[in-house]
């Protein structure tokens, strides 16, 4: 059994990829490997967490923060089984997770946006 001295891969979101190839390459590379590959927007969720968390109107909970965080791996878990199911990279799973729930958080903007 060989090993490998590393640490868990995970996205940047400075990095981009070279023009030359095709944005999935690298994903795919990591996943022909057998490496889990989980996107930097997912898995640093829990600081947009703990900020928003410290804007609620009744102030800063950590057991709330908490609660909040503890839904990340679960989602992770999610973009990982339609990865599998669509036999996409883990980031466009993500990607494509992302975007369903940005659509359908924006059709909330009119309910909650105060005039």
């Amino acid at each position: 059994m060989s090993t490998v001295d590393a640490s868990p891969p995970s996205g940047r979101s400075t990095a981009q990829p070279e023009p030359a190839q095709p944005p999935d390459t690298g994903h795919a590379l990591l996943d022909d490997a057998g490496v889990l590959y989980a996107p930097d927007y997912v898995i640093n969720a829990g600081g947009v967490i703990q900020v928003a968390d410290e804007l609620h109107p009744d102030g800063y909970s950590h057991e709330r923060a908490q609660a909040r965080a503890a839904g990340i791996g679960p989602r992770l878990r999610e973009i990982f089984a339609l990865a599998r199911e669509q036999r996409i990279a883990a980031a466009a799973a993500a990607d494509r997770f992302a975007e369903q729930r940005m659509a359908g958080v924006g059709g909330l903007r009119r309910f909650w946006l105060q005039r």
